[in-house]
C-alpha cells in the first residue's frame, strides 16, 4: 500500500461544517492514517500549543452546531481546558491544515458522529476505553504513591441536563469508573518523571455525578521545572504557570492528576 494519508469521507456533503445548513452528521474514515510519532513529538505539541498562548478562555466553546448544543464544531477565536487539548491534538495529528477539522470531530465523537450524546464529556475513562491517541502513564511515573479512586458517572442525568430528549439519555446507564492518580502532595517528588509533552487531568477532591475530572492541560518541561499550559477560567485566557504553583493554589479543589502520553499507535481514526 502507499505511504499512508488521511482519506475522510463524510456521510452527506451537505453536511461538512461551512456548508448550506451548517449540520454536520458523520465523519468517517476510509483509510486509517499511518500518524508518524513525530507529529506528536514534545517539539511539535509546544509549537502547536504555543500558538494559543493569550486566546480567551471560552467555556463549553464546541458544540454540534445545531440541537441543545449548537456552537460551532471548530474555532480558534476560544477554548476552554478540554476543547484546549482536543483541538492542539488534532493539528498535531492532521496531516495538513484541511484535515484538522475532521480529524477534531473523530477525537471528539465515538464513531466520528457528531451527536451530544455521542460526543466524549468524560476523558475518563472514554479516551482510554476507545482508540485514543493516548496511553495512561500514571501509575509508571507514581509507582508506590499512586491512588485509586472509584465513582459512579450518572451519565443520563447529565444528559438530560445538557438538553438530550428522555428517550436517548435513557440508553445510557450509571458508568462506574476507577482510576488512578498521583496526589498532588507526591508531585514535587515526581515531577521529573513527568513527560514532556504529556497531558494532565487533574481529578476532583470531591468528585461529582457527572465525573471526577476537573480540569486538563499540557505538560512542557523547562530544565527541572516543570510548566502547565493551559485554557485558565481564573485568567481568562490560555497561559503557561508553573504546575506546583497550580496545584497549591488549587489543593482544596484538585486532590491530583493522571498523566496522559500521546501515543499515536492507539489513534484509529
Amino acid at each position: 500500500m502507499a505511504a499512508a494519508t488521511l482519506v475522510l469521507a463524510v456521510v452527506s456533503a451537505s453536511a461538512l461544517p461551512g456548508a448550506p445548513g451548517g449540520a454536520v452528521q458523520e465523519v468517517t474514515a476510509d483509510l486509517i492514517p499511518a500518524v508518524p510519532p513525530e507529529r506528536v513529538s514534545p517539539r511539535n505539541l509546544e509549537r502547536i500549543t504555543r500558538r494559543y498562548l493569550g486566546t480567551r478562555y471560552l467555556r463549553d466553546a464546541l458544540g454540534e452546531q445545531q440541537g441543545p448544543d449548537p456552537d460551532p464544531v471548530f474555532r480558534r477565536d476560544g477554548v476552554d481546558c478540554q476543547t484546549f487539548v482536543e483541538q492542539t491534538l488534532a493539528e498535531a495529528l492532521a496531516t495538513t491544515p484541511a484535515e484538522v477539522r475532521c480529524t477534531l470531530i473523530r477525537l471528539r465523537y465515538h464513531g466520528g458522529k457528531v451527536r451530544l450524546d455521542r460526543r466524549f464529556h468524560y476523558c475518563l475513562p472514554e479516551w482510554l476505553d476507545n482508540p485514543w491517541p493516548v496511553r495512561d502513564m500514571t501509575r509508571a511515573i507514581a509507582g508506590r504513591r499512586v491512588q485509586q479512586l472509584r465513582v459512579t458517572i450518572q451519565r443520563e442525568r447529565f444528559l438530560r441536563r445538557r438538553g438530550c430528549s428522555p428517550e436517548v439519555a435513557r440508553q445510557y446507564p450509571p458508568l462506574s469508573v476507577r482510576t488512578h492518580y498521583i496526589p498532588s502532595t507526591s508531585v514535587p517528588w515526581l515531577q521529573r518523571r513527568l513527560p514532556d509533552g504529556g497531558i494532565a487531568v487533574f481529578i476532583l477532591r470531591v468528585p461529582k455525578a457527572f465525573g471526577m475530572a476537573g480540569h486538563m492541560g499540557w505538560l512542557f518541561r523547562r530544565g527541572n521545572h516543570v510548566i502547565l499550559r493551559h485554557a485558565s477560567q481564573r485568567q481568562g485566557r490560555v497561559v503557561d504557570e508553573s504546575l506546583l504553583g497550580f496545584l497549591r493554589r488549587g489543593q482544596h479543589r484538585f486532590r491530583g492528576l493522571v498523566v496522559l502520553q500521546p501515543d499515536v499507535a492507539r489513534w484509529r481514526g
